[in-house]
């Protein structure tokens, strides 16, 4: 959690946890060190830094880094790489999946819960409107913004 010595002006963190792993971080410590070097190591110049890191929380958008404080997943590594030359040169990058996926929705188009019968409320066979324990009608916002009136 505290680091105990300088890191880079951009310091990676690379999520070595097991979903990760398996969808390719080893090939991202690959580029690291290839363009940064060593774990724990500055560039001569200060720009990177990097280190392993357990669970950075998007295990399902894996492999991902953490660059300072923005989070960079579903990454491969020539994304990875990108991401790292376009930092180097000062230029923005955007943070987030690196695919078209929508923040951790799944991959590609909807394939579950998508029959809009299942959403309909049922009750008995028929349409109804839910009630409350003492039968009486369950209120609803319109009810909550006509307010009560106190003698």
């Amino acid at each position: 959690m505290f680091n105990l010595e300088p890191v880079g002006r951009h310091h990676v963190q690379l999520c070595g946890t097991t979903p990760c792993m398996l969808r390719g971080a080893e090939d991202l410590k690959k580029v690291c060190r290839e363009r940064i070097g060593a774990e724990h190591h500055v560039t001569s110049d200060g720009t990177f830094s990097w280190i392993e890191v357990e669970c950075l929380g998007a295990c399902v958008n894996a492999p991902m880094v953490q660059i300072n404080y923005d989070t960079y997943e579903d990454l491969t590594p020539e994304i990875f790489a990108h991401i790292l030359e376009e930092l180097a040169a000062g230029r923005p990058v955007r943070p987030g999946p690196q695919t078209d996926r929508h923040f951790s929705a799944p991959a590609g188009v909807p394939t579950t819960l998508t029959d809009p019968s299942i959403f309909e409320r049922k009750w008995g066979g028929e349409q109804q409107e839910p009630v409350l324990a003492d039968g009486a009608p369950k209120p609803t916002p319109a009810d909550a913004d006509k307010g009560s009136s106190t003698g």
